[in-house]
């Protein structure tokens, strides 16, 4: 629940790649604070790393809106999570040099992805988070993470 409301892609968005959640890898998704290293891992947490990426998959899938991407649902998700997991993996790396350029790849990616989702309007930020106005896809009840 957001505001008294089903929580929608555009709030699981926003909070994803949101500064706050760039800032707190400890308490973030541990997808994005660790995606490069599962791969040299055991079977075991693969296979941990897969389920929770397809049910990160399936989340955003449901709340998809129309969008002038000619892809199937299933890979509009799936482009729009290795997307915000890179994005912030890549905010992260460069918060400390560059703090520009770090809001910079937020924004960017919260706006290709909400694009992607099927989200109209501008992305801009706001109180450190990208946040987006206009018209917003119908329809894209999920929870936010």
């Amino acid at each position: 629940m957001r505001n008294g409301r089903p929580a929608t892609l555009n709030d699981f968005l926003d909070h994803y790649l949101s500064s706050d959640h760039r800032d707190n890898p400890a308490t973030g998704c541990p997808m994005s604070a660790s995606a490069s290293e599962v791969g040299r891992q055991d079977k075991i947490v693969c296979d941990r790393f897969t389920e929770g990426f397809e049910q990160f998959v399936a989340l955003v899938e449901r709340g998809l809106g129309a969008s002038p991407v000619k892809a199937a649902n299933r890979q509009r998700a799936l482009a729009m999570m290795a997307a915000m997991i890179g994005g912030v993996a890549a905010s992260r790396a460069v918060a400390k040099t560059d703090p520009k350029l770090s809001n910079e790849i937020l924004q960017a990616i919260r706006r290709i992805v909400g694009e992607v989702g099927g989200e109209e309007g501008r992305v801009h930020g706001t109180r450190g988070r990208a946040r987006a106005t206009g018209k917003h896809a119908r329809g894209n009840n999920t929870t936010a993470a």
